[in-house]
């Protein structure tokens, strides 16, 4: 499902008038408009539009998988992520078929509300773990999906700059926030926001500390000193 391109800030495209104009004036116009145009493919190529089919139904096949669900209600199902990029990793799923974000409205809060209270749920579930709750800002898959993730981001799974900064940086957006830029319509920007994709190629920064790192097993390496750290403190308390 390709989302619908909006119109340009810059305003509508020039109308055809009866007089005509001067060649140079209809050149001119004419480099404005492809000028204008070459701006647009820019903003919207960012957004994965070209999803292939078997991409877009692999949530929908996992909600089917007895081993994966966890927990269902009328509204959702929750699974656990078939590619982990921590130690608990979630993802709770509106039954009905919500393909992105910008499809997602008003009348769907109430869902959207739901799905938040059952992540907070399974969160608890699992304390003393932090968990953080929210959405990617560009999915990479289709159907609209809520991530539950401990915060530890210990997995085999978590192998790329890319994984890391999809959680640790603005890129995922906090699902209470989301709610509130659905209650407000800001939700519908964010495909034509091209500072998602540049939140991807920060460098690789510590979520816990100020450290930052040059490569992947470097900062997982770093990691698990925070991990010990915690448990330590947990276990003298």
């Amino acid at each position: 499902m390709t989302p619908k391109r909006t119109k340009t800030t810059n305003g509508a495209h020039p109308t055809t008038s009866k007089s005509v104009e001067k060649p140079k004036n209809s050149l001119h116009q004419l480099k404005k408009t492809k000028s204008v145009d070459s701006a647009k493919e820019r903003i919207t190529t960012s957004l994965p539009t070209n999803i292939p089919s078997w991409v877009s139904s692999q949530l929908l096949q996992a909600m089917k998988i007895p081993a994966l669900v966890i927990k269902q209600s009328e509204l959702w199902t929750a699974i656990r992520d078939r590619y982990p990029k921590a130690k608990h990793h979630f993802l709770i799923l509106p039954n009905q078929s919500i393909p992105r974000l910008t499809d997602v409205t008003l009348e769907h809060l109430p869902l959207l509300q739901s799905m938040h209270q059952a992540a907070e749920e399974l969160a608890l579930s699992f304390a003393p773990s932090d968990f953080r709750i929210g959405y990617h800002s560009v999915p990479s898959m289709l159907q609209l999906h809520l991530h539950v993730i401990s915060t530890d981001f210990c997995s085999p799974c978590l192998k790329t700059k890319k994984h890391w900064n999809s959680f640790n940086t603005d890129f995922f957006i906090p699902s209470n926030v989301f709610m509130q830029m659905v209650q407000q319509g800001d939700h519908l920007k964010i495909p034509h926001d091209p500072k998602y994709g540049l939140l991807l190629k920060q460098e690789l920064r510590c979520h816990k500390c100020p450290d930052s790192f040059r490569t992947m097993p470097q900062l997982k390496t770093h990691l698990k000193t925070h991990v010990g750290t915690e448990m330590e403190s947990i276990s003298s308390t």
